[in-house]
């Protein structure tokens, strides 16, 4: 079995290709979720660790009050 050249090489950004394709597909919808949660329970801060591609980041954005001083990056 022979396998042409860009079967076996892999081109391109891999963080741009999962942000374009496999966050919206698989991730946004347990990020939505996640910071709705997180959202309802009023938190005075939330550290988020980790945070990937920040799609969760941008939603708990969308959610927790803008006039909140807790809620900065640091």
């Amino acid at each position: 079995m022979n396998a042409s050249s860009s079967d076996r090489a892999f081109a391109g950004s891999i963080p741009q290709l999962y942000e374009q394709y496999l966050v919206p597909l698989i991730v946004e919808p347990y990020a939505q979720d996640l910071a709705h949660r997180s959202a309802a329970l009023a938190p005075a801060a939330i550290l988020e660790i980790a945070a990937g591609t920040g799609v969760v980041t941008r939603h708990l954005a969308t959610q927790l009050p803008a006039d909140d001083r807790s809620y900065r990056p640091i």
